[in-house]
């Protein structure tokens, strides 16, 4: 998006006082930047949490390091390299205290006067879908459930993410 593209959504409005980081804070899935080189510069504690992280260790670490990658494994380099964005990627890893993670990434280049200077990768953790997906359900009588869908424990015909 470039500055005729902002003053357009938002007339008037001088670009560099938008905080777009407060935003990304608040996201239910993780948010990581990333500089040219792969450094991250920015994780949310979304992100923080799917990979059980430490914001202030992960800041100024290559992301091949903090996630112990090399650079042919890593989808943020390779979106660095290439300069393409890399769209729903299914990704199923474990983070360094073991924990299995199932998430769906996206990750997009950050270009400025035609150069990529940074990435912005969003994951999805399938624990946040189901999670959400369970609190619908269970907020719902079961009479209303799409399909006829019963509650698990009324007769164990309901399945979840975690049954897979």
């Amino acid at each position: 998006m470039n500055d005729s593209e902002i003053n357009r959504l938002f007339p008037g409005v001088d670009p560099g006082t938008i905080h777009y980081l407060r935003v990304l804070s608040a996201f239910h899935e993780g948010v990581t930047i990333t500089d040219a080189q792969g450094t991250v510069l920015y994780m949310n504690e979304a992100q923080a949490k799917i990979d059980d992280l430490n914001i202030e260790k992960s800041i100024g670490k290559k992301i091949t390091t903090l996630y112990s990658l090399d650079e042919g494994q890593s989808p943020t380099i390779a979106c660095l390299n290439t300069g393409k964005a890399i769209s729903n990627l299914p990704s199923f890893y474990r983070t360094h205290l073991g924990r299995v993670v199932n998430s769906i990434h996206n990750i997009y280049p950050i270009t400025a006067n035609n150069k990529i200077i940074s990435t912005i990768c969003y994951i999805t953790d399938f624990r946040n879908i189901e999670h959400t997906f369970d609190t619908v359900m269970q907020a719902q009588p079961p009479h209303s459930r799409p399909n006829g869908v019963a509650d698990k424990h009324q007769n164990g015909t309901r399945f979840t993410f975690r049954d897979i």
